[in-house]
């Protein structure tokens, strides 16, 4: 059996995050008060996930990527130490 784990506080990243359960994951750790950094290909949907997130009073942050590509995961990692550097989760 697993660790049951608080989501409060946790540091969060989510690829494939502008459409349908990567889309829903975001909203919801981001409602119950994790620190989410949302990522996918498409930064229009990036957008309005973002205010959908503080409509339901969290925070999203978000970055356009393809987690296929190299350079791009590596930005995902980069981003989430610059974004997150200060949290204790």
């Amino acid at each position: 059996m697993g660790r049951h784990r608080e989501i409060a506080g946790s540091r969060i990243l989510i690829t494939g995050a502008s459409q349908g359960i990567g889309r829903a994951l975001a909203i919801e750790a981001a409602r119950r008060g994790a620190q989410v950094l949302a990522t996918a290909r498409h930064a229009d949907l990036l957008r309005a996930l973002a205010d959908e997130g503080r409509a339901e009073g969290g925070t999203i942050q978000t970055m356009p990527a393809d987690i296929t590509a190299a350079t791009d995961r590596q930005a995902m990692a980069d981003a989430m130490k610059r974004l997150f550097a200060g949290s204790t989760s």
